[in-house]
């Protein structure tokens, strides 16, 4: 399942958080965060493990828009027969965006530590204080999106020539 690499990337910013994601292309300490959006990389190094085995290669925005259509490509890939499945309606995954105040304890151990000795309603009250104020959901920026474009281009064209994938959908 690959998803959009510029949305895997911005949700890995938010996770990571106190990985020093201020400049993504100057501040990365982990280049996997990149990394794991080559997806035809990726691929090449499933491969040289597992050399003849059959890969159905589906997109994450269409499994969630239509994942009977996804179970529907897998199982004519597979020579299965046709079984109905039911899906229960979609529970929305959402990632908390961290307060400052988290952003500040993940940045410095010393305060991390700190704060893990202090009773949980405590934390909870100095987390959601006002004068910290709410953090936003890192999204890149468009010299980020340029920046990154230009390190994955290749691999998304490879990765469309070699297994048929559509990358135009990401913007190559």
């Amino acid at each position: 399942i690959l998803r959009n690499p510029y949305d895997r990337l911005e949700s890995d910013l938010n996770f990571d958080r106190g990985k020093n994601w201020d400049n993504p292309i100057r501040g990365f300490k982990d280049p996997n965060a990149f990394n794991r959006s080559m997806y035809f990389k990726q691929l090449e190094e499933y491969r040289k493990v597992f050399p003849s085995i059959k890969l159905i290669l589906i997109c994450f925005e269409e499994l969630k828009k239509n994942p009977e259509a996804a179970v529907e490509k897998v199982r004519e890939q597979l020579g299965l027969e046709k079984i109905e499945l039911q899906f229960k309606e979609e529970e929305k995954h959402t990632t908390a965006v961290p307060t400052k105040a988290q952003d500040i304890a993940h940045k410095f151990s010393s305060i991390r530590k700190l704060a893990l000795l202090l009773p949980t309603p405590i934390r909870k009250m100095i987390n959601n204080s006002p004068f910290l104020g709410k953090r936003t959901k890192r999204t890149l920026t468009d010299t980020e999106r340029q920046y990154f474009h230009e390190l994955w281009k290749d691999d998304m064209q490879n990765l469309k020539d070699h297994y048929g994938f559509n990358v135009s959908q990401w913007g190559f």
